[in-house]
């Protein structure tokens, strides 16, 4: 995991920034829905596909909607 962490952010804050730059976009739509499959194939790379545990994205989904120190960054 440790191996390219610096790399790993990187992509993880563009994709971040590419899914959040308009909230008004319908979840569904492709383009929401490839952004989110590139989020996951990005973590999938970095966590080596180890198993996350059922309902990690939703925990991981939940923070981005209610965490505070999630939100601001």
């Amino acid at each position: 995991m440790k191996d390219d962490v610096d790399g790993y952010m990187d992509k993880s804050n563009k994709l971040m920034k590419r899914l959040t730059l308009d909230l008004s976009k319908d979840t569904s739509s492709k383009e929401i829905q490839q952004i989110v499959d590139e989020l996951v194939k990005v973590g999938g790379e970095h966590t080596k596909n180890m198993d996350m545990g059922e309902g990690y994205w939703d925990l991981m989904a939940e923070g981005y909607l209610s965490n505070p120190s999630i939100i601001n960054d």
